[in-house]
């Protein structure tokens, strides 16, 4: 687990993936958005840190060791307030679809673009900065589930 605090006034987020290339290139991204950021290395860890921190945004993995993110985001579906859950996977939409909408608001397909995903984070913090409640609750802007 590792943690780092930018200057900028911004929501905290927390990468959760196994992979540690992965976990190493969205933290990069997520910094070099200006915002906070966290990493877990399993869901298991995920979930003590949403449960001891106020992470506004969940980059997730849904393939990891002890909890997997199918399990994490089912756990979090009553938690409140819950933060804003991007899905990262490889997995094809088939094993996806089952997914609660409600808790996950985008699901991004690995291999992803550096930029989009860029975009859309930063665009979410945003949106979370701003407390743009609503839209948060349909989707982020423009994008509900991608398949990028």
């Amino acid at each position: 687990m590792t943690y780092e605090r930018s200057t900028a006034m911004s929501p905290p987020i927390l990468i959760a993936d196994d992979d540690p290339a992965i976990r190493t290139l969205l933290k990069l991204i997520v910094q070099r958005t200006g915002l906070e950021v966290a990493t877990a290395t399993n869901g298991e860890e995920a979930l003590m840190m949403i449960e001891e921190g106020n992470y506004a945004l969940v980059l997730l993995d849904l393939q990891m060791p002890l909890v997997n993110g199918f399990d994490v985001v089912e756990r979090l579906r009553s938690k409140r307030p819950r933060p804003v859950i991007l899905v990262l996977t490889a997995l094809p939409s088939s094993q996806t679809v089952l997914l609660d909408c409600d808790v996950v608001k985008a699901i991004i397909r690995k291999p992803f673009d550096v930029e989009f995903l860029a975009d859309i984070i930063a665009g979410t913090a945003r949106s979370l900065l701003g407390g743009d409640e609503e839209r948060l609750h349909f989707g982020l802007p423009d994008l509900g589930f991608a398949t990028q």
